[in-house]
C-alpha cells in the first residue's frame, strides 16, 4: 500500500490529475497507512473504508472501474486479478510473478515497487477516460479464455494427455 500511496502522491501533487482511491481492509498498519496519505496531501482523494463484508464489498465497488494491485510479493496465481478481470475491470499490476502472467497484456503494469511508474499508469487512465474500458473488455475476455473452470479442467487433462504420450503411454 506505501508503494500504491506514494504513486497516487506523485499523481496528484506533480499533475493534479482527478482520481479517487478507495482502500478496502483493515489491519495494523491502517494508521500509519493514513498518516503517510495525509503526509502525501493525499487528504479527500484516498478514503480508507477498512473491512467490508460481502454486502458492503459490491457496494463499495459499484463505482470502480480500475483496480490496483501493487503487489511486492510472488504469488502463483492472484484469484483477485482475476476476479476483477471477470468483472470487466482495468488491472494495473506489478510486473512480479504470477500476477504478471496472469493479467498478460491485458492490464497496465509497472516494476514492483516503482511508485513513478505506477504514478505513470495513475495518470495515462486519468487522461484517457477509454483506456479503463477497452483494457477491462479485454481482460474480460482473458479471463473468460484461461480461467473458466471447464477450460482449465480441460486444459489440465490435455497436458496429463500429452506427458503420458511423450512416456510412452505406461502407467504412471
Amino acid at each position: 500500500m506505501d508503494v500504491l500511496l506514494r504513486a497516487a502522491g506523485v499523481a496528484w501533487n506533480n499533475s493534479r490529475c482527478e482520481f479517487r482511491l478507495k482502500i478496502i481492509g483493515d489491519g495494523p498498519e491502517r494508521g500509519r497507512l493514513e498518516r503517510l496519505s495525509d503526509e502525501l496531501q493525499l487528504t479527500g482523494r484516498v478514503a480508507f473504508l477498512g473491512y467490508c463484508d460481502r454486502d458492503s464489498l459490491e457496494k463499495a465497488m459499484q463505482d470502480v472501474s480500475v483496480i490496483v494491485m501493487p503487489s511486492l510479493c510472488e504469488e502463483a496465481c492472484p484469484v483477485a486479478a482475476i476476479e476483477q478481470m471477470m468483472r470487466g475491470r482495468l488491472v494495473i499490476a506489478s510486473e512480479i510473478g504470477g500476477l504478471d502472467e496472469v493479467v498478460g497484456r491485458t492490464a497496465l503494469k509497472f516494476p514492483a515497487g516503482d511508485a513513478n511508474a505506477l504514478a505513470g499508469c495513475i495518470r495515462k487512465v486519468v487522461d484517457d477516460r477509454l483506456l479503463a474500458g477497452s483494457f477491462g473488455k479485454a481482460a474480460r475476455e482473458r479471463a473468460l479464455d484461461l480461467f473458466l473452470k471447464s477450460e482449465m479442467v480441460r486444459k489440465h487433462v490435455g497436458l496429463y494427455e500429452k506427458l503420458d504420450s511423450e512416456n510412452g503411454g505406461g502407467s504412471v
